[in-house]
């Protein structure tokens, strides 16, 4: 859901069970609507790395201690 509201607040309108099919890698044939899941896929995939500390310790780490 937090990659719904991610993504509205963008104005990419990917809808809640469009995610979940994305997910589960059924893609839509619409060109456009298979974009849209696929962008929410990424996110979906970027959350998951974070929360899994995936962020700990990378070169992000070091763009924050300069700025």
């Amino acid at each position: 859901m937090n990659c719904h509201y991610g993504n509205l607040t963008e104005g990419h309108n990917t809808h809640p069970i469009d995610v979940e099919r994305a997910i589960s890698d059924d893609y839509s044939d619409d060109t456009e609507k298979r974009a849209l899941q696929l962008e929410a896929r990424a996110h979906v995939a970027v959350e998951k790395w974070i929360d899994g500390d995936g962020i700990a310790g990378g070169p992000w780490l070091l763009l924050i201690a300069v700025t």
